[in-house]
């Protein structure tokens, strides 16, 4: 318990998801020899993949950038990173860390 207070990535999973969240996400520890001492082994991927239309296209190349994500997200059905990346710390692939690492902290929105 001290741990999980002295770590602020604790409190940020739990506002985010909560207690079950909490369960189902791995939060680096001090490693074994399995990691040799790394906390972790491997490594996978996050994938944003964007497909196009007409609109979106065309949002783009007039310089509407916000627009353009925007109709992306809500209108094509757009994953952005992050939501990718949440979806692969929830199941355990990887750590709460390397998430908030390459796509900023849990309790923040996304910046595009």
């Amino acid at each position: 318990m001290a741990e999980e207070q002295a770590n602020p990535i604790y409190g940020r999973v739990m506002g985010a998801f909560g207690e079950l969240g909490l369960r189902q996400v791995y939060i680096r520890g001090s490693g074994c020899t399995e990691c040799d001492g790394k906390g972790v082994i491997g490594r996978t991927k996050a994938g944003e993949i964007i497909i196009t239309d007409n609109k979106f296209l065309s949002l783009a190349l007039e310089g509407k950038t916000s627009d353009a994500t925007k109709y992306w997200i809500e209108d094509l059905g757009g994953r952005t990173l992050k939501e990718s990346a949440i979806e692969l710390m929830l199941r355990g692939v990887i750590g709460a860390d390397e998430l908030e690492r390459w796509v900023g902290l849990l309790d923040q929105p996304e910046v595009y």
